[in-house]
């Protein structure tokens, strides 16, 4: 390829004919262009109004209407219900669901109340789960437990709508709401169960309340202890719940703490899997303890649940984060040894890591392997290759 970033005269001519061309193209593609966008406006209509069907009494027309009322009404402070009352809305669960959407916060709990003073309709599970989750975003828990309360005596609760409180609480760092819940649950006849339990465990990892997870944590493995005489077996500590605690510590880069609930996990009947081991292993990895990583991973194939494509891969992508191209061709080669192909993705990886690590030879290396290895290159593989060498201020062998 003629390198013209050298010739600045042929530059010129160059730039004026593509010039040129491109607006001669531009030109003829305009009608199809216009068609296009037509038929692509027609089919995203289509698909924003999911309720017109045939005999529905539902139209998108009435959801634009009704909006606009709520935008005119709300931003100036005026009577919206009254203006609403004088619309004569054709209300339906539907027409609400899509309203709620549209609107969050204060607009949406306003026109939910209007609806429900309406004659002839009433709500149901799915308009009332609709705006506990609003309320729940927008942190309005004082609403959103008035609504609990309302669909616990209307016999409307579900178990996701708990869930749905819980994480609401949990990330507004509101543990006590978010355990209380737990209590709400019994207090409606709800079983609570190792889902809700496992739930709850996520939301505080997520919300940063490691301390409140293990409370939990321990309090549920004291429980799992005194099974046999009166604790319920779904408070059984599981897989899954072991999993939660140790990413989420892991990701905070407590890996004396994890390893602790590792340890746990060997002395009792619950064998870790392939995806603690992967936590473990990034985690370790991220603290460039690579000692550890390869202790794991030994311990996986003796444990006889041996690494698949998807923990080599996390592995060489938290190395490549790390700029250590080297401990990641180690994996590579782990990788290969075990039988595993790897992708395309692989590949790309590992030459962003020997590039970005300032060492384009090897970056081009991982290039040819890719080729002998008779994997394609993608257009990301095209982009890490020629990026790299331009970084590294080889435009020339980019070029070619």
């Amino acid at each position: 390829m003629t390198n013209y970033s050298s010739h600045p005269e042929s530059k010129s001519i160059y730039d004026t004919g593509e010039k040129l061309k491109e607006s001669k193209l531009k030109v003829a593609l305009c009608p199809f262009i216009f068609c296009l966008v037509l038929l692509l406006s027609q089919s995203w209509f289509a698909r924003f109004r999911p309720f017109c069907e045939k005999g529905s009494n539902f139209r998108a027309e009435e959801v634009e209407r009704v909006c606009g009322v709520i935008d005119e009404t709300f931003d100036v402070d005026r009577n919206m219900e009254a203006v609403l009352d004088e619309c004569g809305v054709d209300l339906s669960h539907e027409l609400v669901l899509c309203v709620l959407r549209r609107h969050a916060r204060k607009p949406a709990f306003r026109f939910f109340c209007w609806a429900s003073e309406q004659p002839g309709y009433s709500h149901d599970s799915a308009t009332y789960n609709a705006m506990v989750d609003v309320l729940g975003k927008g942190r309005q828990f004082e609403n959103m437990v008035s609504l609990i309360e309302e669909m616990g005596e209307k016999g409307l609760l579900s178990v996701e709508m708990f869930i749905v409180c819980i994480r609401a609480f949990a990330s507004a760092k509101e543990r006590r709401k978010a355990f209380g819940v737990l209590d709400l649950m019994s207090k409606y006849k709800f079983k609570v169960g190792v889902e809700a339990i496992n739930c709850l465990l996520d939301a505080l990892g997520k919300a940063g309340l490691g301390k409140e997870a293990d409370e939990l944590f321990q309090r549920m493995s004291i429980a799992s202890l005194r099974i046999s005489r009166r604790i319920p077996s779904c408070l059984m500590v599981g897989v899954r719940t072991y999993t939660i605690l140790i990413n989420h510590l892991c990701k905070h880069g407590d890996m004396e703490e994890a390893m602790n609930y590792l340890d746990d996990m060997h002395s009792s009947s619950c064998e870790p899997d392939a995806t603690i081991y992967k936590c473990l292993m990034i985690g370790f990895g991220n603290q460039r303890e690579m000692g550890m990583v390869h202790r794991l991973l030994k311990e996986m194939r003796e444990k006889g649940c041996p690494p698949d494509w998807q923990a080599y891969n996390g592995l060489i992508k938290m190395m490549t984060n790390q700029k250590m191209p080297d401990d990641a061709v180690v994996i590579y080669k782990r990788m290969i040894q075990s039988g595993i192909q790897p992708y395309i993705h692989t590949y790309n990886m590992l030459m962003k890591a020997y590039f970005v690590a300032s060492n384009p030879e090897m970056g081009c290396a991982v290039w040819e392997e890719m080729k002998r290895k008779g994997c394609c290159p993608d257009e990301n593989s095209y982009s890490v290759l020629i990026g790299g060498l331009i970084r590294q201020g080889r435009s020339n062998e980019a070029y070619e």
